[in-house]
């Protein structure tokens, strides 16, 4: 009967902390990209609860339903995230004492230009809705689950009330008992055919 053959005995680690053994698992850009993520999540979660409001200024106390959002426990205020970002946010105090919180100019214009990005990017988000809703089961989708994406497709803040109803020969919004759905109306054949299945049929025409 033929020997075991051992295993290779692992490293020694004897003598080194978790930290120095760590940084050989650790790939520093990934966590300076996810922690920088982290702060321009919150402040997105603010800027789009401004947007929502009539002349993008709120009373300052408004905002403080964000604050499981923004990970601020007491007696850290969601004044004080915002007066972190002057060039972003504007505080103000009016004439009864009560304090506004509202964008700056600076974040208007950029605003503006995220939605003149977005209308212009809106046919492609279609497609790529369209495509999800495809593969979905039912040809159907929550909207709140496509909201839960929605930067990641392109998609404005009020896509749920209009831009939903800009591609009709693509979806439609339809109300269920479990809540709103968005729905396939029309199967797009080319839609159907991956990247990878795209490239193979170019590859073997041109084997051809």
């Amino acid at each position: 009967m033929p020997m075991p053959v051992p295993a290779p005995a692992r490293g020694m680690t004897r003598g080194r902390s978790v930290k120095d053994r760590s940084k050989k698992k650790r790939v520093h850009a990934l966590e300076v990209a996810t922690e920088r993520w982290k702060v321009l999540s919150k402040v997105l979660a603010v800027v789009d609860a401004l947007k929502k409001e009539e002349e993008h200024v709120t009373p300052l106390k408004r905002l403080e339903i964000l604050r499981p959002q923004l990970g601020l426990v007491k007696p850290h205020k969601v004044a004080h995230f915002v007066r972190r970002s002057p060039h972003l946010f504007e505080v103000c105090r009016d004439s009864r004492g009560v304090m506004w919180a509202g964008l700056s100019p600076q974040a208007e214009a950029l605003v503006e230009e995220e939605a003149r990005l977005l209308e212009e990017h809106s046919p492609v988000a279609a497609q790529y809705v369209t495509r999800m809703l495809m593969m979905s089961v039912d040809r159907r989708l929550p909207v709140d689950k496509i909201a839960h994406f929605r930067r990641d497709m392109g998609l404005p803040h009020d896509f749920r009330t209009r831009w939903v109803h800009m591609f009709p020969e693509h979806f439609r919004l339809v109300r269920l008992e479990y809540g709103e759905y968005l729905e396939l109306v029309s199967w797009n054949p080319s839609w159907a055919v991956t990247e990878l299945e795209k490239k193979a049929a170019v590859s073997t025409g041109h084997a051809n």
